[in-house]
Formats: C-alpha cells, sequence, structure tokens
C-alpha cells in the first residue's frame, strides 16, 4: 500500500472545525476592518476624504449589522458608567440605558439618513 500523499497527510493533521474562541472572534473583526481600510484608501472613484471616511464608516457598520460576507452581526450596546444616570440627571441631561439594548441590525441603514451637512 502506498504512503498517503502530503496533502492527504497535511488534511488529516489539521484540527477539526471549532468555535472560534474570544480572541479569534476579536481578531477576525479587527482583520476585516483592517481590509476596509486599505479598500478605502486605494479606491479611486471617490477623492473627497469625507466621502471616503463616510463609506469607511458605513462599512464597518454593515459588518456589525451582518451584511458583510463572511463576517456576523455583532452585539452593539452601551456600556455607561456606573455614575453615568446619576451625573447625567444632575446636568439636567437624559442618560443612556443600563440594561443591554442590542441597537445593531439597522446601523447601515440608517447612517446616510442622519448626515449632519446633508439637507433635511
Amino acid at each position: 500500500m502506498a504512503a498517503p500523499s502530503a496533502a492527504a497527510a497535511a488534511a488529516a493533521a489539521v484540527d477539526p472545525p471549532r468555535e472560534l474562541t474570544e480572541d479569534e472572534v476579536r481578531d477576525n473583526l479587527l482583520e476585516h476592518i483592517w481590509d476596509m481600510v486599505d479598500y478605502w484608501t486605494d479606491e479611486s472613484r471617490v477623492t473627497d476624504t469625507r466621502e471616503k471616511m463616510a463609506g469607511l464608516a458605513f462599512s464597518i457598520l454593515t459588518v456589525l449589522d451582518g451584511e458583510s460576507g463572511n463576517m456576523p452581526g455583532f452585539l452593539v450596546a452601551a456600556q455607561p458608567h456606573e455614575d453615568d444616570k446619576e451625573y447625567r440627571r444632575k446636568e439636567g441631561e437624559n442618560w443612556y440605558p443600563t440594561e443591554i439594548k442590542d441597537i445593531g441590525g439597522c446601523l447601515h441603514e440608517r447612517w446616510h439618513s442622519l448626515d449632519p451637512k446633508k439637507t433635511k
């Protein structure tokens, strides 16, 4: 019987599929964002810096919403400091909720409608 091929031996040595670790998920997200930075840096159809930055922001929001290629959506929630509510109340301001409320899922869809430089 012939010895297994190098490719077969390499395949046998590969670990079986598993859940990604927290660090792997974080690194995958950050690497994906760096890929988008490179994309928008090299995007020649857009020359205006603000438009490129808006394109990058939109791309990042699309990832967080789970609408970008092979990346899942991510939980996006405020995590205010424990003193935030009291401080803001004293300042006469509204405060962020302390319970987790995922605001992701439609961030990229709302992005352009909140552009302060667009005529409303």
